[in-house]
């Protein structure tokens, strides 16, 4: 019998998934077996590279830390920018940068980006009828065999098995989210223009995501300002941005003001669940973040890293 854990969200990435995975994972049940993607969103979402390392690496350590014995299978997905970039002779450089990382952690990996891009360029396919960035169910097919073949080629018989844990090395990055989770909004104070919603819904007709709707947010539709008090090493929101999403103000221990647009190229028709890292490589340790925004602001939780 199978026990399936499904934390999938749309639109995310490594640097949120690192963050939510001992809630959204972990908390459900503590895995056997991971299967983790994020090459697409890593990309289109536009997380540096430091970051693609940090999110995927935070996430190998955090599940080898919960569960040594845990094995792991992380998947590359293709859509149509890597298409092009495999027709130039070109790796995409997010897949290289997130293989670093499952090369370090001697993690099994199925780089779909060459698998499609090669049935393609024999023939076999077409884009059209894979299905895109969204596969058909043709498309789906293709991934699954792929996986199938991986499962296949891993299979020995019984006796021959060995259980023991997993090694986990140095870190690549020491700033790897590997302690990441999310902390409740009604830990913010000194709240001004801002207000916990036990059901927050937005009431422009525009569209959500699953889990970032009829929740507890803390929010603003005109702006407003807040403090928040962490201890860690990195901190963030985790909200949606949509179309009254715009500049954000903010500082960590009185130290200089920095801001960020939270208007996505998404942003107007969608509230897109967003994870923004505003400070990190912060040394361990007791730390206030002061926000201010004129614009309106939805935040589901906060982003720590506690190590």
């Amino acid at each position: 019998e199978f026990d399936f854990i499904d934390a999938v969200i749309a639109s995310l990435g490594s640097t949120p998934h690192a963050f939510r995975f001992e809630k959204d994972v972990l908390q459900k049940g503590i895995p056997d077996l991971l299967f983790v993607e994020a090459a697409v969103n890593d990309d289109t979402n536009g997380f540096s590279a430091c970051a693609q390392v940090r999110g995927m690496e935070g996430i190998f350590r955090h599940a080898l830390k919960a569960n040594p014995m845990m094995d792991i299978v992380m998947l590359d997905f293709i859509y149509d920018p890597f298409l092009i970039l495999m027709g130039s002779g070109e790796m995409p450089d997010v897949v290289l940068n997130h293989e670093r990382v499952a090369n370090r952690y001697h993690v099994t990996s199925v780089n779909m980006v060459s698998e499609i891009h090669s049935r393609i360029k024999s023939g076999e396919l077409t884009w059209e009828k894979f299905g895109g960035t969204h596969p058909a169910w043709n498309g789906h097919k293709y991934y699954c065999a792929a996986i199938d073949r991986i499962l296949d080629a891993s299979t020995r018989p019984v006796a021959e098995y060995v259980m023991k844990p997993h090694a986990i090395p140095d870190p690549l990055d020491k700033g790897a989210y590997s302690s990441g989770k999310l902390v409740s909004v009604r830990e913010a104070y000194r709240l001004r223009g801002f207000s916990v919603e036990e059901s927050w819904s937005p009431g422009d007709g525009a569209g959500t995501r699953n889990g970032f709707t009829d929740v507890t947010m803390l929010s603003t539709d005109r702006g407003g300002s807040f403090s928040f008090d962490f201890t860690g090493t990195a901190v963030g929101i985790f909200c949606v941005a949509g179309p009254d999403s715009g500049l954000v103000r903010f500082r960590i221990d009185r130290g200089e003001w920095r801001q960020i647009d939270t208007y996505t190229q998404w942003s107007g028709g969608l509230y897109l669940p967003w994870l923004y890292v505003l400070g990190e490589n912060l040394p361990q340790g007791s730390h206030t973040l002061e926000f201010r925004t004129e614009k309106g602001c939805h935040i589901r939780d906060f982003a720590v890293n506690a190590e």
